[in-house]
């Protein structure tokens, strides 16, 4: 009978560690990565409103090459660290 039983445990054990594996953890590593671009889209929208209300403009202004190909580039780059979870 403690044969059965064990063995019992050790494949509700597999299981559970399976589940774990390959069900859960790729659910919460997706959440995880879209809030974390989520919230580059953000901070980025947030970086490219101030700028254009300092220079006295409507917050979703227009912004000069130069700085608004930086802002994407500094967005792009924390969305691919996001990608590495």
């Amino acid at each position: 009978m403690k044969k059965i039983l064990i063995s019992n445990w050790a494949i509700i054990t597999a299981f559970i560690l399976v589940f774990v594996i390959f069900i859960v953890k790729p659910i919460v590593i997706h959440i995880v990565v879209k809030n974390c671009i989520e919230k580059a889209d953000n901070r980025f929208r947030d970086r490219w409103e101030k700028t254009c209300i300092k220079n006295g403009e409507d917050k979703d202004c227009n912004l000069e090459s130069d700085v608004a190909d930086a802002y994407e580039s500094f967005s792009e780059n924390e969305k691919n660290l996001c990608a590495k979870y």
